[in-house]
C-alpha cells in the first residue's frame, strides 16, 4: 500500500480529497496543515492548532503542523515533505481542482523532495464536486466569506444545496474557488466523531467577514 500525506487545510476539498485518496488505495501517514508562527493560526482559514489537531482526533489520522514565518512557507513545507520521504512516503495528496497555477506549485515542491504529487478532484466541474461532499454528508460551515457575495448572517450554517442555489442566483462561484467563500469541515463520513468547537466572535477585514473559531474545553467541575 502506497504511502502518502494530504495537504489539508480543513475545508470541503481537502476532505474530499482525503477520502478520494483513501478509496484509491493510499495509505494516509499524515494530514500536513501550514500555519503562520506569528498568530499561532493556520494560513487561508485562520484556524487554531488545538482545533485543527482535534480535525485529526476525530478523523483518527496522525497530524502534522507544518510551521512558517511566511517567506519561509515553501522551504519549511519542503522540509516537512522531505522528512515523510525519509520514512517510507511517496506521495503527497493535494485538493486543488482546476487552477493550474496551484498545480505547477504543488507539483514542483514535491518534484524538489522526490515526492509525486497527486490531485484526485483534478479536472472535474466545480459545482458536482460541492454537490457531492453535500450528498455524501458531510457538514461543512462557512467559516470565511468575501462581503461583496455574502453577509456575515451566513457565517456558521452548513453548505447546503439551497445555499448554493443561491450563489447560482447571484452568480457567485458555488465551489469558492476564488475566494469568495471557505468552508470548515466537522462532520461526515470519514469522521469517527463530530467535531466540536467554540465561536469567539466575528472577525471583519477590509473585504472580508470571517468566524473566529477555538477548540472546545472540557468544563471543570468542582
Amino acid at each position: 500500500m502506497c504511502k502518502a500525506v494530504v495537504s489539508y487545510s480543513g475545508g470541503k476539498d481537502s476532505i474530499l480529497a482525503l477520502e478520494r485518496a483513501i478509496t484509491q488505495g493510499y495509505r494516509i501517514e499524515a494530514l500536513l496543515v501550514t500555519f503562520d508562527v506569528r498568530t499561532g493560526r493556520s494560513f487561508f482559514h485562520n484556524l487554531p492548532l488545538g482545533l485543527l489537531k482535534e480535525v485529526g482526533r476525530c478523523l483518527e489520522l496522525p497530524f502534522k503542523a507544518v510551521d512558517s514565518q511566511g517567506e519561509d512557507y515553501r522551504e519549511r513545507f519542503a522540509a516537512v515533505l522531505e522528512s515523510f520521504k525519509r520514512s517510507g512516503t511517496e506521495v503527497c495528496v493535494f485538493g486543488d481542482i482546476d487552477i493550474e497555477e496551484h498545480r505547477s506549485w504543488c507539483r514542483s515542491l514535491c518534484e524538489e523532495v522526490g515526492l509525486k504529487a497527486v490531485f484526485p478532484l483534478w479536472g472535474e466541474k466545480r459545482e458536482d464536486l460541492v454537490r457531492e461532499i453535500i450528498s455524501k454528508g458531510y457538514r461543512c460551515v462557512l467559516q470565511k466569506v468575501r462581503k461583496s457575495c455574502f453577509d456575515k448572517t451566513v457565517l456558521g450554517l452548513p453548505l447546503t444545496e439551497e445555499l448554493i442555489e443561491g450563489m447560482k442566483a447571484k452568480n457567485i462561484d458555488v465551489c469558492g474557488e476564488n475566494g469568495e467563500y471557505h468552508t470548515f469541515v466537522v462532520d461526515g463520513p470519514l469522521f469517527r466523531s463530530k467535531l466540536t468547537y467554540t465561536v469567539a466572535g466575528v472577525k471583519e477585514s477590509q473585504d472580508t467577514f470571517s468566524l473566529v473559531l477555538e477548540e472546545k474545553k472540557e468544563e471543570s467541575f468542582q
